[in-house]
């Protein structure tokens, strides 16, 4: 199946979803969306789990949505053990059910210290996701770089094979090394195109016998016989 097929087929989830299917969603994304499990099979399956994990727990969408991501956080603002045995699960929805009651008992622990913790995993993972968001802006304000001067010719690869004169001095102003890697481009005094071995014009410009400058309106240069001189006796 093409790309643009598998796009077209997938499950999507909105805000305006019923709340069991945004949790299983975002116990998903948590998961690091495993392939094998993003689907709409499993969403629907899933959905139905945490619509009972929700209604067991009586907290509401947003608390629950911050239990979903402290069992599935691998640091130690999260509950290591549940994310390990999660992501080897062969259903993590099915495993989250089994050990939500131990689970929830420790997130929802009344300690000082685990209260702490809680505020500490809300203001940890919502800088996370500013900068996240920030991320995208700044990669779609970004343009891309295009190094290629619009007055130089290049060739399928993006190589440059024609140097527009501005390139060419820049680069025969540069260091020897620059110089050196340009010197395959050719020089000829005309186009800056490729010259032939030996030759001080290309060959639209250069005598054909020799490749110095040609006279106008014709194929040679001064030093050359406009024909070919007969050899035959």
């Amino acid at each position: 199946m093409s790309n643009r097929g598998k796009n077209k087929n997938r499950f999507t989830v909105k805000e305006d979803s019923p709340d069991g299917l945004r949790l299983a969603a975002r116990f998903l994304i948590e998961l690091g969306r495993p392939a094998r499990f993003d689907n709409e099979a499993t969403l629907t399956r899933w959905a139905g789990i945490m619509d009972g994990l929700l209604s067991q727990s009586g907290l509401d969408y947003d608390e629950f949505r911050w239990f979903i991501i402290w069992a599935t956080r691998l640091d130690e603002l999260g509950n290591p053990f549940t994310a390990k045995n999660l992501r080897l699960a062969k259903d993590p929805g099915a495993s989250l059910e089994r050990q939500f009651e131990m689970a929830y008992s420790i997130y929802s622990d009344d300690t000082r210290s685990r209260h702490k913790l809680r505020e500490m995993l809300v203001r940890q993972r919502t800088e996370e996701e500013k900068e996240a968001e920030y991320g995208r802006i700044r990669a779609e304000l970004v343009v891309p770089d295009d190094f290629r001067c619009p007055y130089c010719e290049y060739d399928k690869k993006g190589e440059r094979k024609k140097w527009c004169r501005d390139c060419y001095d820049e680069m025969l102003g540069e260091s020897e090394s620059v110089c050196v890697l340009g010197r395959d481009f050719g020089e000829c005094p005309e186009c800056l195109g490729a010259t032939p071995d030996g030759w001080e014009y290309c060959e639209d410009h250069g005598c054909e016998r020799c490749g110095k400058k040609r006279m106008p309106n014709s194929w040679v240069c001064e030093a050359c016989p406009e024909k070919a001189e007969d050899t035959t006796e």
